[in-house]
């Protein structure tokens, strides 16, 4: 309930100079149907003065729940560790080998983290898999990308959306891709959000879902992004470079990420396409750069 005093506790102690005093409270907190938001205050008094007051705030998420399949078939290719969690949100195939026999039937494929074949040599396939109206979700890679895509070898402590509105971040903010570790990076066993961010790529059909950038005091600007969309023939895929399995159980925001790009992928229509004409010399400039945006069309 808005408003209201969950809990109040009381400790009374005496504090050398220089000395530390810790003290541990437990809070059990009520189940929520939406995010809400829990402000914890400290007051320290001496002799009847209030000498210091710290406010924070922590975020409440509701539970992420299995997901309906709606008659849908999902595979899962990669690590066992991946796909359990997979299965905690919705019974999905295990694909041992990929091939297109075993995953054109498939309306969902997801590659789970770090896979450890070549990526070369299943790429024409997925690309077959996607263009026939399969949709793929590619977990987060440390080597290798799909495509004409590059790792940067970047690691980043925040992220930041594009577009609030997309079915990935239902439910989720900025503020939920913040910091998933301690917020001191300069800790050495500080764990990163983003362990290995793509470089923005300059051409295809392509969604920025999520910026990340080193601000003024790196590179400057958002030059990297850890989740991208793509649409391919009548399918389409999302790239994810998130540690959303390191962090699956600890962080709620990352099942509820990897719960959201299930659902969406599930329930994606792929949008309408309109013939363009474009007035133009085959070789021109303006040809390359609408063909390098990833829209089809044809010369008149």
């Amino acid at each position: 309930e808005a408003g209201s005093i969950k809990q109040k506790e009381y400790a009374e102690f005496t504090q050398k100079p220089g000395e530390k005093y810790y003290y541990e409270f437990t809070l059990e907190t009520e189940k929520v149907d939406r995010k809400s938001t829990l402000q914890l205050r400290a007051t320290l008094s001496h002799n009847n003065t209030i000498r210091d007051i710290f406010d924070t705030e922590y975020a409440i998420y509701p539970e992420v729940t299995k997901l309906q399949c709606k008659g849908k078939r999902i595979g899962y290719v990669g690590n066992m560790q991946g796909y359990e969690m997979i299965c905690e949100l919705l019974p999905a195939e295990y694909i041992r080998d990929i091939n297109a026999e075993r995953i054109n039937t498939l309306h969902v494929l997801i590659l789970g983290p770090n896979y450890n074949g070549k990526l070369s040599e299943i790429q024409p396939v997925l690309n077959n898999y996607v263009i026939n109206g399969g949709y793929l979700i590619v977990l987060e890679q440390q080597e290798l990308a799909l495509g004409d895509l590059t790792l940067s070898g970047k690691r980043f402590s925040k992220a930041f959306i594009n577009n609030p509105d997309h079915t990935v971040f239902e439910g989720l903010t900025d503020q939920d891709f913040t910091y998933w570790d301690s917020p001191n990076t300069n800790e050495a066993k500080c764990r990163y959000a983003v362990e290995n961010a793509f470089n923005k790529p300059v051409s295809g059909d392509c969604k920025i879902l999520l910026h990340c950038g080193e601000g003024d005091f790196g590179w400057g600007g958002l030059l990297w992004s850890p989740m991208l969309e793509y649409r391919l023939g009548l399918g389409g895929l999302i790239l994810n470079q998130l540690n959303i399995i390191e962090f699956f159980h600890e962080l709620p925001t990352a099942a509820k990420v990897l719960s959201n790009m299930i659902k969406y992928a599930l329930e994606y229509v792929p949008e309408s396409k309109y013939p363009v004409l474009l007035a133009a010399d085959k070789e021109s400039s303006t040809a390359g750069f609408i063909k390098d945006i990833g829209i089809e069309f044809e010369l008149i």
